[in-house]
């Protein structure tokens, strides 16, 4: 089942149109910029995907686009890192994207233990005071730290560039106090 797209958002359907990016990264690359990395997509994969869901094997295809691009417009040993797929920790969406891109150089995932935050300042309190909460999150970490653990000797960085306490900003005086 695919929730409604609400009327401020796109409809992500077919295949990527690269035009954008490779105009951008084009201009870049004419402009001697020098980048150290480049993220591709941001929450489209996995379980917990905003908008999009699309399967790994999709988005592997786009990875692999904005790899060709970079390794075509920043030869070795200049080429920028490519990260992906920027989205929450979903095992088996993650598994297949590696099956589909073994190569990727850094697997990037947003980690948010608490979840949306959108409760009241009490729910959301109350949820790092209680056991059973917590004891809820050591398979998620479990598993992570395995995934981490295979992959750096499989050579793949393992990068987190999103991480809190809560997504949808939390409560305030709950997520952003100590």
């Amino acid at each position: 089942m695919t929730k409604p797209t609400p009327p401020c958002c796109t409809n992500y359907s077919g295949a990527w149109d690269a035009s954008n990016a490779e105009a951008f990264l084009r201009r870049a690359a004419a402009l001697r910029q020098p980048l150290a990395g480049v993220g591709f997509g941001n929450e489209v994969g996995g379980e917990h995907a905003i908008e999009a869901h699309l399967p790994a094997s999709e988005y592997a295809a786009g990875l692999a686009r904005v790899r060709q691009l970079l390794h075509a417009l920043w030869p070795p040993p200049h080429t920028p890192l490519l990260l992906g797929p920027n989205a929450l920790w979903d095992p088996v969406w993650f598994r297949e994207l590696l099956r589909a891109a073994p190569w990727l150089a850094v697997l990037s995932y947003h980690l948010y233990p608490l979840g949306a935050g959108n409760g009241t300042a009490h729910d959301v309190a109350s949820k790092v005071l209680r056991a059973d909460f917590l004891d809820k999150l050591k398979p998620i970490a479990a598993g992570v730290a395995a995934a981490h653990t295979s992959l750096a000797s499989a050579g793949t960085s393992v990068w987190v560039p999103e991480l809190g306490g809560a997504y949808n900003s939390g409560r305030p005086k709950v997520t952003d106090s100590f």
